[in-house]
């Protein structure tokens, strides 16, 4: 089983973050001296100025406390998972209403932390345990994005872009009145140059991140439709990207494999309750009664999103159920499919033929 993508050299992981902080410096000292100072503060007015230092401030300081909630959360790590009985022998740990399976109807096994693996979890090496809900390893932060630190990225994303925005604006306002002094400041060049940078890539990121919320996707999700979409464009026989997912599923008294598309979104509840799932409950996988996601929830979730801090008062409840639930849309695939016969039984059960 592949791992949680990460830089393979820990040297590269802890010193891109450092060369971030020590940029946000430099930054810090034109916004702060070159801006603030010697061009608002001394021909615009003190009031303009303190303005700009204390919305900077606010954000900056925003931003260094979800990047340390990050590190602190980690992604989160689930249990070891012990093998099903699948024999019904009493031997092994209770077989789910559905698990992903191999085109057999074997649970996929964690070779690295011995463990079947859980839905949508990838192996981090780092921990040596199975991250839930797995993201992406984010070099600039410098840590794994899991179930447990993916809101408190969401919302470092946000302060993040809100710095960098608030320091383009004041410094588009107040470099005309710069330039017609004839005193250009070669340090608002560089200014420029980094907020355009960082606008563009977090901004990049916001955009994708509020796709994955409409379709409850990770990028490891992503990463799979579009492998899939190249697969499917090249026609390439010999490539090595599966466009299956293959789940075995209860049924009455029997065990199916249904065979799935990557293109499927098994976990897609809807943007509404993508969206209250992530900011109200902690980015949880899991479906709640309908009493769960009303308008005033939604609003709620909104409010979490954006004021600050608000988010350590929305926990996940501690008695979650780890193992994913399967969206109500997808599960009504999954019977149709049965009732089409376009399943077969699992390869322990019996051989590999259409259920009669």
């Amino acid at each position: 089983m592949t791992s949680l993508p990460t830089s393979k050299n820990p040297i590269i992981r802890l010193v891109t973050p450092i060369l971030v902080i020590l940029g946000l410096g430099y930054l810090d000292f034109v916004a702060y001296y070159s801006l603030g100072y010697q061009e608002i503060y001394r021909y615009h007015g003190k009031g303009i100025a303190i303005s700009l230092w204390v919305l900077i401030s606010i954000f900056q300081v925003l931003t260094f406390i979800y990047w340390g909630a990050i590190i602190l959360a980690g992604p989160g790590r689930y249990p070891r998972e012990n093998p099903y009985d699948l024999y019904g022998t009493g031997e092994g740990g209770p077989v789910p209403d559905y698990f992903i399976c191999d085109d057999s109807g074997f649970p996929i096994w964690c070779s690295n932390c011995q463990s079947i693996k859980i839905p949508r979890s990838k192996h981090l090496s780092r921990s040596n345990r199975c991250v839930p809900k797995a993201d992406h390893f984010c070099l600039w932060v410098g840590d794994s994005l899991g179930q447990n630190n993916y809101r408190f990225f969401l919302k470092y994303l946000l302060w993040f872009d809100s710095y960098f925005i608030t320091i383009l604006c004041y410094l588009a306002v107040y470099t005309p009145s710069n330039y017609q002094r004839g005193e250009i400041n070669h340090n608002f060049i560089v200014l420029y140059v980094q907020c355009g940078f960082w606008i563009l890539m977090i901004s990049l990121l916001i955009g994708s991140n509020i796709l994955y919320l409409m379709y409850n996707m990770t990028t490891i999700d992503d990463l799979a439709e579009k492998a899939a979409k190249r697969k499917n464009r090249s026609k390439n026989s010999e490539s090595h990207v599966d466009n299956n997912v293959f789940l075995n599923v209860k049924h009455e008294n029997l065990r199916l494999v249904i065979q799935c598309s990557v293109f499927d979104r098994l976990y897609n509840f809807g943007f509404k309750h993508n969206f209250i799932n992530v900011f109200l409950y902690d980015n949880t996988t899991q479906l709640y009664s309908e009493d769960k996601y009303t308008t005033q929830k939604f609003i709620l979730s909104i409010a979490i999103c954006f004021i600050p801090f608000l988010d350590i008062f929305f926990r996940r409840p501690k008695n979650d159920n780890f193992y994913p639930a399967l969206s109500p849309k997808f599960q009504q695939h999954i019977e149709e499919k049965i009732n089409n016969k376009r399943c077969y039984l699992p390869s322990y059960v019996s051989q590999k033929e259409p259920r009669e």
